[in-house]
């Protein structure tokens, strides 16, 4: 039985972890397999360590990027909340 609970609780960390590293623009698949082979808390470690891709999670968000500043601001924006850009039609 305690085997059981053990395992369920690796499998369930690992998913967790994963859905973590997802949103932060990290491979969810490998962050899930290092985890659940090594360890949830050697994937945990992974996930800290390893730098957020901005760029993938804004693009996941539908944000655009201001061509002025390079700061993200929301698909619908017409002006650039950082910087005062106008964005145009093809911008």
């Amino acid at each position: 039985m305690d085997v059981v609970v053990y395992i369920t609780a690796c499998l369930g960390l690992s998913v967790l972890l994963a859905v973590w590293a997802r949103r932060r623009g990290q491979s969810a698949a490998g962050v899930f397999f290092i985890s659940l082979i090594l360890s949830p808390l050697i994937g945990l470690i992974a996930v800290l360590g390893s730098k957020s891709d901005v760029k993938k999670v804004a693009l996941a968000q539908g944000k655009k990027q201001c061509p002025e500043c390079a700061e993200f601001v929301q698909a619908a924006a017409k002006v650039c909340r950082f910087c005062q850009h106008k964005f145009t039609a093809l911008t």
